[in-house]
Parts: structure tokens; sequence; C-alpha cells
């Protein structure tokens, strides 16, 4: 099996990818917004504070909120959430250093996450940046909740514009992000070829 990413306006390659047999399984989008403005916060679920020690739980949200073919290319594995204390204290002087500032947070129900949002602020240079995840049964019903209360946090900083990487099937946060002034700036394709002798 053969995989590879490639950015969708790099137009030649992806014809020569297709012409060698490859097709797109998955793709992330590159969103960015400007000017963060002023938002009325969404009401319904309740979003608080998550700790690295919640780890399993958001690992088990992302085994579901990721698809299977976007897994072929980046499997979603323990070590990307068990992070221990001597990881939390670099990135904690990483960020001190950088002026950054991460608020992690996550809307739980029956004892799992079914959501959780990662804002990382920037006080001194470079852009805002958000990671956001929805537990397929729940697409919907959360992804205006956490976009605005991404941007409702990024009010109290320095304006910067504010960067996100997310899944294009997701379409209901496209739709979130779209609706908050959002832009899409480029795309990454997911390709895969099977290879002769693989089933």
């Amino acid at each position: 099996m053969g995989l590879l990413q490639v950015h969708t306006n790099n137009v030649p390659a992806c014809k020569l990818y297709r012409h060698l047999g490859f097709e797109q399984i998955a793709a992330v989008i590159e969103w960015r917004l400007d000017r963060v403005k002023p938002v009325i916060l969404t009401e319904g679920h309740v979003l608080r504070r998550r700790s690295y020690g919640e780890w399993r739980k958001e690992y088990e949200l992302a085994l579901v909120a990721t698809s299977t073919e976007a897994q072929w290319l980046n499997p979603v594995c323990t070590d990307q959430f068990m992070v221990g204390l001597d990881q939390r204290f670099s990135k904690w002087l990483s960020d001190l250093f950088k002026g950054r500032e991460e608020r992690r947070l996550a809307v739980e129900e029956g004892g799992r996450f079914i959501a959780t949002l990662t804002v990382q602020a920037s006080h001194w240079r470079g852009h805002h940046g958000l990671e956001l995840m929805v537990h397929p049964d729940y697409r919907g019903q959360l992804e205006e909740l956490l976009v605005t209360k991404a941007l409702s946090i990024l009010a109290d900083y320095p304006e910067r514009a504010v960067v996100i990487t997310h899944p294009a099937d997701h379409q209901e946060a496209i739709e979130a992000l779209k609706l908050h002034g959002f832009v899409e700036k480029r795309t990454l394709a997911q390709m895969r070829l099977a290879l002769r002798g693989n089933t």
C-alpha cells in the first residue's frame, strides 16, 4: 500500500499521482480568520476544563472522531495524548518563552468526552491556533458552541489571526467556521495507491 500527502493547489503533482493510480481517501483544510470579532456564546452543553490526566477519554474520542481513511496515514495512538510530567513542564516552559498560552476544554456526557476544544493563544507574535473534535453521534450539535467559545476566549488576547487545520469531511465544523468568517487557505489531500499483490 502506497500512501502520500499533497496540497491540492499543486495541480501538476495531483495530476501525476492520479495518473499513477493514487486515489484521495481523506483531506484536511487549513482555515484562517484574520480578525476576531465579538460573538454571542451558544447555550446548551457545558464546556469544562480538561486535564492531561484525562488523556484516555480524549484518546477514545479521537478513535471514533477520526475517519478510518485518515488513520491510514496518521494512526491514532496513545502517545499522542498520554503526556508525562516532564513533557508538560517542557511544554509549559516553551510556551512561556514564546508568549503562548493553552486552554484545554471538553464537553462530557455519561463519563466520556463527546467533544474537545484546544485554544492556543499568542501574546507576542505569530497566530492563535484552534483544535476541535466532536463525537460522530453529536455532530451538528456542538460545533457552533466550540467555535464561539474559542473566539470568546481569544477576544481577551492581542488581535492576531486564528488558524485551524481540520478534516474536510467534518462538514458541520466547516459550516461553523465559515459562519464566523474563517476562510479556506489550502487543502492537504491524503492519497492511497493499492499496490499489486495487496488486498
